[in-house]
């Protein structure tokens, strides 16, 4: 079902793989690592050929990438990256002079039904005129940002100044009859054909961070400075186009109160209501994690834990066919978890191809908050079962039934089959879980933390074949079983902390905590009732099994 879903996802974003690809190499050219930054671009540059599309747009796009190749500096990266906004546009034409119909057909009646309300003065209908012309621009206003960035700008920032003199007490009428004419000269310049793009001094979340040091000395000015204090909200609102997007594809109930509620605050810049709406939108930017990654070692543990639980289950397996006088066993067990490794290691690859086509903007976040989710609720009940075996009672008892029912049945096959059935299992929930982290680990932690992994697999394994009959087995799934309650905590932490940034579930900031993202702890009410109700269940379902068990 997942694989399905990603497939479906990646036919919408065929040219996404790229993009990601240039957006992890500059990353990469901005901390300095060049040698990551090549190494991307050259899987970049075997997917690119592998299109085998010539046009003059697509060699253009090889052209820069020889440069990038040669030096992966940031301009070099950035220019590549236009030559693939253009490649993709002619693969992928958008009809813009319809959608700019469709503009004026859907926003422009609301416009010139506000024009008319503020000339007749009628302060009571203009607020829910404003609001219906409001949304209207909301549902059509990507054709303005995408044909021309400027008049984007300008018309957002004139229509939060209108408002902002719409709710200033009393209204303040000249303010408002000047935005509207500025506004309409701004929205009939657009629909005239004229275009004009607008440059960013950076990159737009460095802009934000440079833009949110305004906020945070409008909060610290109100009641000192109320003059300087709403100049600050006004120069945040006119910037507000040119790193609008980091906020919207993270929170879009963030998005919506930052353009609703700023000119209300700046308006009344020293009422409590205006103080406390001020200091909820700053935190709420502040608790966004820009950077939330796992890292080398949280990929390590899932494999270290996963592969474990199988070596623990084919050694005792081996370790019983050994003393019960059934060697020829050995061959069954060892081939049916070859085959479960190879099995599993396909899965993995053709997730690993699959995915990165599905994860892309507002999808990616979903797709993982969706995956991880339902990684942790597999988890849990896993768990519990290790917790039931934890007893030496209990883990023997598990062991003699299944040699039993291998015994009874007269076929050494089973052998094979009950190794390929755990080995398996191990391997499909370890891809469960990298599929909930893939979309949050630089591809070098990836890779090193599987290499670590399987590294520490290979020494546990050769120590095994020695001390099996002196280790007790049930110990190490205990300790095994916390390392993954602790990584559970986290990954569901982050699963719900994407799915608040793309509005699937509701966020709550509680001021008070602060977020620990290095475990996963986000101060939200949902992220906390979930993590509550997660070691709650944990809890709950490892008691009633283990007494099952006893």
């Amino acid at each position: 079902m997942i694989l399905s879903l990603l497939f479906a996802l990646s036919l919408e974003a065929n040219m996404s793989p790229f993009f990601i690809q240039i957006s992890d190499a500059l990353g990469a050219a901005k901390s300095g690592d060049s040698k990551l930054a090549k190494d991307i671009m050259v899987e970049f540059q075997e997917q690119f050929n592998a299109l085998n599309i010539n046009t003059v747009l697509s060699n253009d796009v090889k052209q820069r990438l020889k440069a990038v190749l040669n030096d992966t500096s940031v301009e070099n990266i950035e220019s590549l990256s236009s030559a693939l906004i253009a490649f993709e546009k002619e693969q992928n034409p958008v009809d813009y002079e319809a959608k700019r119909a469709k503009f004026k057909q859907k926003v422009m009646p609301l416009y010139k039904q506000l024009v008319n309300a503020t000339k007749d003065r009628d302060l009571e209908q203009i607020p829910s005129i404003f609001k219906r012309f409001y949304d209207s621009w909301q549902r059509n206003e990507r054709v303005v940002g995408d044909l021309s960035p400027w008049h984007y700008g300008k018309i957002e920032t004139s229509m939060a100044l209108y408002r902002m003199a719409m709710v200033s007490t009393p209204s303040d009428i000249a303010a408002m009859d000047s935005k509207i004419i500025e506004l309409g000269e701004f929205l009939n310049d657009f629909l005239a054909g004229n275009t004009k793009e607008i440059k960013v001094d950076g990159d737009t979340l460095e802009e934000l961070k440079r833009n949110l040091t305004l906020l945070d000395e409008a909060k610290d000015l109100i009641g000192i400075d109320n003059a300087k204090a709403k100049s600050n909200i006004l120069n945040f609102i006119t910037n507000w186009p040119l790193f609008e997007g980091e906020i919207r594809t993270r929170s879009a109930n963030l998005y919506n109160a930052i353009e609703s509620d700023l000119p209300q605050i700046a308006a009344d810049i020293d009422s409590l209501k205006s103080i406390n709406m001020l200091n909820n939108i700053i935190d709420n930017i502040n608790s966004l994690d820009f950077n939330a990654n796992y890292n080398a070692y949280d990929v390590a543990i899932v494999l270290i834990r996963e592969g474990v639980e199988a070596l623990l289950i084919v050694v005792a397996l081996l370790a019983a066919v050994k003393t019960g006088n059934l060697q020829r066993a050995k061959a069954h067990i060892l081939g049916g978890a070859g085959i479960a490794i190879v099995a599993s290691v396909f899965g993995a690859a053709t997730l690993s191809y699959l995915f990165p086509l599905a994860a892309a903007g507002t999808n990616r976040e979903i797709l993982e908050g969706i995956v991880g989710i339902l990684a942790v609720v597999v988890m849990v009940f896993v768990v519990a079962w290790l917790h039931s075996k934890s007893s030496l009672k209990a883990w023997n008892a598990y062991i003699t039934k299944q040699i039993n029912r291998a015994v009874a049945s007269g076929s050494l096959l089973w052998f094979g089959l009950l190794s390929f059935l755990a080995v398996f299992r191990e391997g499909a929930e370890t891809i469960l879980f990298y599929a909930g982290m893939l979309p949050k680990v630089q591809i070098s932690s990836f890779i090193s933390g599987i290499v670590g992994a399987l590294a520490i697999l290979i020494l546990i394994a050769y120590f095994m074949k020695f001390i099996t009959s002196k280790i007790a087995m049930h110990n190490i799934f205990k300790l095994m079983s916390l390392l993954l309650y602790a990584l559970g905590f986290k990954i569901l932490g982050v699963s719900v902390h994407a799915l608040q940034l793309t509005n699937i579930v509701p966020n709550s900031i509680i001021s008070p905590i602060p977020s620990i993202s290095f475990i996963g702890f986000y101060n939200t009410l949902e992220g906390l009732i979930m993590q509550i109700a997660y070691i709650s269940s944990v809890i709950i379902l490892a008691l009633l099994m283990r007494k099952k068990a006893v």
